[in-house]
C-alpha cells in the first residue's frame, strides 16, 4: 500500500507538471541535482524521492518536477547508485526540457569511529531542450537555464528551436557527526566537460564550470527536538574561471537559499522551517512522517519586496527511505 501511495504521487507530480524552475525552495527534495555526492547520502538502503515546485511571476508561470531513486551496495554499503528525471515546460511558456541523469558514489571514513566521513560523487546527465516562438512568454528567472536562448527571427521562419547535450559533474561531501551534532558540507562542480547548450544550433555557445554549495548544521536538543541550519547556493555567479566570448551563461544570477527548521518527534512527527532566498523572498515550510519512511512537505516563498523580485514559489515533495 506504501509503494501504492508513492507510485501515485509520483505520476500526479509528472502529469501536473508542465513548466519548470530548478531553483528550488525544497532544493533537499532533490537531492541528486544539488550533488552527485548526494547519491547515497542517507540513513537507510534505499530513497525514492518525488517532487513539484510551480514558480510565477505577475505574468507568467512555470513548474519544475522531479523523480529519483538511489541505493546501497556492496559489503559496507559504501557505494551508492542513483537516477533521476526531471521535466519543465508550460503551455504559456516557451522552454521546456526534459532531463535524465545517472550518479554513483562512494563513502570513505577518516577514521575508526565514523566520525569524520568523504563521499565522492560523479553524474552524467543527459539534456534535451526545445523553444517554442509560438508560446507567449520566457523569462530566464522562472527557467532552469539548461539551455541558452537566442532571438530567432532574425535566423528563419522556424517555430521550434532544440538542442540536446550530454553533461558531466562531480561532487564531495564532507560530514562530522559526533554525539547530537552533525556538520555536513557538500560541492557539486557541474558543465565539466563545457557543453554547447546553446538552443540554435548555429550559434554554439558552451557552458562554464561551476559550483554549486550546500552547508548544513544539526544539532539534536533531546529525544523528541532537533534544529537544522542550511544554506544552498544555487550557482549562477561562482565560476572556477572567467569567461570568454564563446563560453557565457546570460545571466550572472547568484542565489543562496538559507534558514532553519525543527523537528519535533512524536506520535505523528513534524517540522516547521523558515528560509530566505537573498533576502530577496521569505518561505515557510511545514511536513511530516505520514508513515513510516515517509517524509512529505509542503512550501510557499513569496517576495519581500514585490517591486524589485516578483517571483513566488509553491512546492510539494514526498520523499520515502528504506532502512
Amino acid at each position: 500500500m506504501k509503494y501504492l501511495i508513492f507510485a501515485c504521487f509520483s505520476l500526479f507530480i509528472l502529469l501536473g507538471a508542465n513548466a519548470q524552475d530548478a531553483r528550488l525552495t525544497q532544493f533537499e527534495s532533490a537531492p541528486l541535482l544539488l550533488s552527485p555526492a548526494n547519491t547515497g547520502n542517507f540513513k537507510g538502503d534505499f530513497r525514492a524521492t518525488s517532487s513539484l515546485s510551480k514558480v510565477s511571476n505577475d505574468t507568467l508561470h512555470n513548474n519544475f518536477s522531479n523523480i529519483g531513486f538511489d541505493y546501497k551496495f556492496g559489503k559496507k554499503k559504501a557505494n551508492a547508485f542513483g537516477f533521476s528525471y526531471s521535466h519543465s515546460g508550460a503551455n504559456g511558456f516557451s522552454m521546456s526540457g526534459d532531463y535524465y541523469g545517472v550518479s554513483g558514489s562512494h563513502l570513505l571514513y577518516l577514521d575508526s569511529n565514523k566520525v569524520h566521513a568523504l563521499r565522492f560523487g560523479f553524474q552524467a546527465s543527459y539534456m534535451v531542450g526545445k523553444y517554442d516562438v509560438t508560446k507567449p512568454g520566457f523569462t530566464p528567472l522562472l527557467d532552469p537555464k539548461s539551455f541558452y536562448y537566442y532571438n530567432p527571427k532574425a535566423l528563419g521562419d522556424l517555430d521550434l528551436f532544440s538542442n540536446k547535450y550530454m553533461n558531466f559533474a562531480l561532487g564531495l561531501d564532507y560530514s562530522l557527526t559526533k554525539n547530537n551534532v552533525k556538520f555536513e558540507t557538500s560541492i557539486g562542480a557541474y558543465n565539466i566537460s563545457n557543453p554547447k547548450y546553446s538552443i540554435i544550433k548555429m550559434k554554439p555557445r558552451e557552458k562554464r564550470v561551476r559550483l554549486a554549495v550546500n552547508n548544513s548544521f544539526t544539532y539534536k536538543i533531546d529525544n523528541l527536538n532537533s534544529v537544522k541550519i542550511s544554506q544552498f547556493t544555487w550557482q549562477e555567479g561562482l565560476y572556477l574561471r572567467k569567461s570568454n566570448n564563446n563560453k557565457s551563461d546570460s545571466l550572472n544570477l547568484s542565489e543562496t537559499t538559507y534558514g532553519m527548521e525543527w523537528t519535533r518527534g512524536a506520535k505523528l512527527p513534524y517540522s516547521i522551517g523558515l528560509y530566505s532566498r537573498s533576502l530577496k523572498t521569505a518561505s515557510v515550510m511545514v511536513g511530516t512522517n505520514i508513515f513510516k519512511g515517509f517524509f512529505a512537505k509542503m512550501s510557499y516563498e513569496f517576495p519581500l519586496y514585490k517591486s524589485y523580485y516578483s517571483i513566488r514559489q509553491f512546492g510539494l515533495s514526498l520523499v520515502y527511505i528504506k532502512d
